[in-house]
């Protein structure tokens, strides 16, 4: 399902005006592609509903990441999908030799046009929030830029990805914002946690609890991230500016 199409073309037909002065035209119009996913793992099954068919090795994996379920010291050892069932067999082994942890090792403080050029080159990437206008992009980044991103119908299934996608490729989480083109509520926050993701950015905004999930695990949260201008919401000790003497 890695190159899975994420949309479709469908004929529409468009209504304009009222009355006597309505056109009425045939047309197309792209809307998301959806589909449920079961995630299997060891006695674990998880079922993932109303997400996008592509990538969905790195939802999987991404899912059991930020429910704790597999962490550092644990390696992937087999991605099975099988065959005319939307569902993802993972198999993963322990590397006891392994000592580092999902949070480990935050340094140093981000710099705010970090997080809002990560934001900006996110939505850049996002073809598919643009096309439908039905879909979230989340994404991971450092000081250099964008590490990976994904999209998806809904919010949490594009940053399972982002983070399946990290863990994959051995990024170290620890030190790496997680950002987004949607809300962020408690679950995001959770996953963040849960990852030991310590900055979460969003353009829109958090709710309440989302903030108070995300404080009493020493995570930033920002939002409203524009093109030079953020709002810090709790933990403003890892973002300071490039020259400020507290980074």
């Amino acid at each position: 399902m890695t190159g899975a199409s994420d949309c479709t073309s469908v004929k529409v037909r468009k209504f304009r005006g009222a009355g006597n002065e309505t056109t009425i035209e045939d047309s197309s119009a792209v809307i998301v592609t959806e589909m449920n996913l079961t995630v299997l793992h060891r006695d674990v099954r998880a079922s993932l509903p109303s997400c996008s068919p592509s990538f969905s090795e790195y939802l999987a994996v991404g899912h059991l990441v930020s429910r704790g379920l597999i962490r550092y010291g644990d390696r992937v050892v087999g991605l099975e999908l099988l065959p005319g069932e939307n569902v993802v067999r993972v198999r993963t082994e322990r590397l006891v030799t392994e000592s580092r942890r999902l949070g480990a090792g935050f340094s140093p403080a981000f710099d705010p046009a970090d997080i809002c050029g990560g934001l900006q080159e996110l939505l850049r990437c996002s073809s598919l929030v643009a096309k439908t206008g039905a879909a979230c992009a989340a994404g991971l980044c450092d000081h250099t830029g964008l590490l990976c991103w994904h999209e998806d119908i809904r919010c949490h299934h594009a940053v399972d990805k982002a983070v399946g996608h990290g863990f994959m490729d051995g990024v170290r989480l620890g030190d790496k914002a997680l950002i987004l083109t949607g809300k962020i509520n408690s679950e995001i926050a959770e996953k963040a946690v849960s990852a030991g993701i310590p900055v979460l950015a969003s353009r829109a905004f958090p709710t309440d609890l989302a903030v108070s999930i995300a404080e009493r695990s020493r995570v930033t949260v920002i939002g409203f991230v524009g093109d030079n201008s953020l709002v810090v919401y709790c933990c403003p000790d890892k973002l300071a500016p490039v020259g400020d003497p507290r980074s």
